[in-house]
């Protein structure tokens, strides 16, 4: 693992590069600023082990990499939501039935999900905190946050597909 002044200086060094890259690829600041942020804290915790050489090469393909997942993942985002928009129909239901639906829905998550997923979902539906606020409470990249999130959606939705 690098010290302190070793990250410094491959801040100092890489980090307007790294960051105007993310920028290039996603055509968002503030998500390119994540990006450029996510791989110096991967760094710093010894999540991402530079080469020896050539690392500026390392570092750029990774936030390449890091960008190109990020736009997978919206893109699977945005077809997710595309999809229950185009789903969803205004249904008239009981407040019993739909108590009872919820409650059901909870049961399922509380078999079918992982602890961590569980955890997520919990935190974001129940007391409604950030993918940021998410992320820090529980140690994790807001990355992994969405794959939760995502990952809980989907098995909900499949779930009350199958059981209609």
């Amino acid at each position: 693992m690098l010290k302190n002044d070793e990250i410094e200086h491959l801040y100092g060094l890489y980090h307007d590069r790294v960051r105007r890259l993310a920028v290039s690829i996603l055509h968002d600041t503030e998500e390119a600023k994540d990006v450029a942020g996510d791989i110096f804290a991967r760094i710093t915790d010894g999540r991402l082990r530079l080469p020896e050489t050539k690392e500026e090469a390392y570092l750029l393909t990774t936030v390449r990499n890091l960008c190109l997942d990020k736009i997978a993942h919206l893109r699977v985002k945005e077809r997710m939501m595309r999809r229950l928009t185009l789903e969803t129909e205004p249904t008239t239901i009981s407040e019993d039935d739909r108590e009872c639906r919820i409650a059901q829905l909870w049961a399922y998550a509380d078999t079918a999900f992982t602890p961590q997923t569980r955890r997520v979902f919990m935190l974001r539906f129940t007391q409604h905190k950030s993918y940021r606020d998410i992320a820090e409470t529980l140690g994790i990249s807001e990355t992994a946050v969405y794959k939760h999130l995502t990952q809980a959606l989907v098995k909900l939705k499949t779930f009350a597909d199958n059981d209609e």
